[in-house]
């Protein structure tokens, strides 16, 4: 993605909170604006709580999509740190830590509706002890909690371990600690919450090799079971406020915009949960186990070492899905954010966009005849010596994959496919060769 300029601030409206604070993020993907005031009505299922990833995208058309430029700056996934440095009408301005962007020390900054976020110590505690909220000091760590990665594009959380109990659907690298099981048959968090050795052991419904794993989720701010209810100001131009809270759980939400309410209706699944549980489950086979993970600071060295050919095998999952402006989830991906996402299930944190990821990252360079499977290929406007503005990743035999634009999908082609071949402006290699 070549984002046309950083998220602002915007107008002196804004009200900052005091010193920022850390918030995680409670819903399947947060999408983060540019300012409050760029949400169409169209987008109104994504700024909801539960989102409504599934309903909003197919709701998208191609001209649609491509409006969604100078909209959408990127997105963050359920459980992932934020960093809230102020609030306005209900909003939260953020930096995302594990998304480096040039000029913003903190990283990659944004608006995320505030009740998509969570703040619930419970929910905390358990994030520092998996390493998601950065790396907390061993005395504060206490035991390190196993991570579940999802490893499918999308897969699903459940109630309890019974395919019948579906709740929410999540994405590829969904990082979410795992609870130890107990003879009561759920998941135990205040066993996690007061320290237990045994807590996060990675034992699953029916043993150790089981089907099911449980895993902690955050709760979003709204009162449970209730997607958040909007209302743009009249003519569409500002930003989408929070109302009261929503319906009763299992009647759907209403939002109003100027040209009336926008019903959405509840879960792909059924109705909404009376409350989305402290404490899900999700199927063993879709998910990787990792030890406590340990993110760096926005912008610093990531210490992985990853061969290339892992990566180029990663990327290629994605073969098919649909290009999105700003996305980096299973869900849809933009052409830097594909590959950050990529990189990133490796333990490789690289910067969110594309002329960054060339010029800013801690990457080595490569000739164009040194080029190996999994080293990203850049591409530029004016022949290949202007603005970078696309990026993919080598695939060997004079080939690349890559995510192109609106209305396209994640595909493998060759290198000097038009208009690809005279706009090729080098490369950079973040694995281990």
């Amino acid at each position: 993605m070549a984002t046309p300029s950083p998220a602002s601030a915007g107008s002196g409206q804004d009200s900052p909170v005091g010193p920022a604070v850390t918030r995680w993020v409670a819903v399947a993907v947060a999408t983060v604006w540019r300012d409050p005031g760029r949400p169409r009505p169209v987008d109104l299922p994504a700024l909801a709580a539960p989102a409504g990833l599934r309903e909003w995208l197919s709701a998208l058309d191609v001209e649609a999509r491509k409006d969604l430029v100078g909209r959408i700056e990127t997105q963050v996934l359920l459980g992932q740190p934020v960093t809230v440095l102020e609030e306005r009408d209900g909003w939260a301005r953020v930096a995302v830590p594990e998304q480096a962007e040039p000029g913003a020390p903190g990283g990659y900054p944004g608006w995320i509706p505030g009740w998509q976020l969570t703040a619930d110590p419970a929910w905390a505690a358990v994030a520092r002890r998996a390493g998601l909220a950065g790396a907390p000091a061993p005395e504060e760590a206490g035991e390190g909690l196993t991570t579940a990665t999802v490893t499918a594009l999308t897969t699903w959380l459940y109630h309890r371990p019974h395919p019948q109990a579906r709740w929410l659907e999540v994405s590829f690298g969904t990082c979410l600690p795992v609870l130890s099981y107990g003879d009561g048959g759920s998941g135990s968090l205040a066993a996690v919450l007061d320290g237990s050795p045994a807590a996060g052991g990675g034992e699953a419904a029916g043993g150790a090799e089981g089907e099911w794993l449980p895993v902690a989720v955050p709760t979003p701010n709204p009162a449970p079971g209730h997607r958040a209810a909007l209302t743009p100001d009249a003519g569409g131009g500002g930003p989408a406020r929070a109302a009261t809270a929503g319906p009763a759980p299992g009647d759907p939400a209403r939002h109003r915009h100027a040209s009336g309410p926008i019903e959405l209706p509840a879960a792909e699944d059924g109705p909404l949960a009376a409350g989305p549980p402290t404490v899900a489950w999700v199927r063993r086979a879709a998910v990787r186990l990792d030890p406590p993970r340990r993110v760096p600071p926005a912008g610093q060295a990531s210490p992985a070492k990853v061969p290339g050919t892992a990566l180029l095998e990663t990327a290629r999952r994605f073969l098919g899905l649909p290009y999105l402006w700003g996305g980096t989830s299973g869900f849809g991906v933009d052409c830097s954010g594909f590959v950050y996402l990529v990189h990133r299930f490796h333990g490789l944190l690289i910067p969110r966009d594309a002329a960054p990821q060339r010029d800013h990252g801690d990457g080595r360079p490569v000739a164009r005849d040194r080029l190996q499977p999994g080293d990203l290929v850049f591409f530029a406007h004016d022949g290949g010596k202007g603005s970078v503005h696309h990026v993919g990743m080598y695939a060997g035999d004079g080939r690349m994959i890559h995510a192109p634009s609106s209305g396209r999908v994640v595909e493998e082609i060759p290198l000097d496919t038009p208009p690809y071949g005279e706009k090729y402006a080098g490369a950079r290699r973040y694995h281990a060769g």
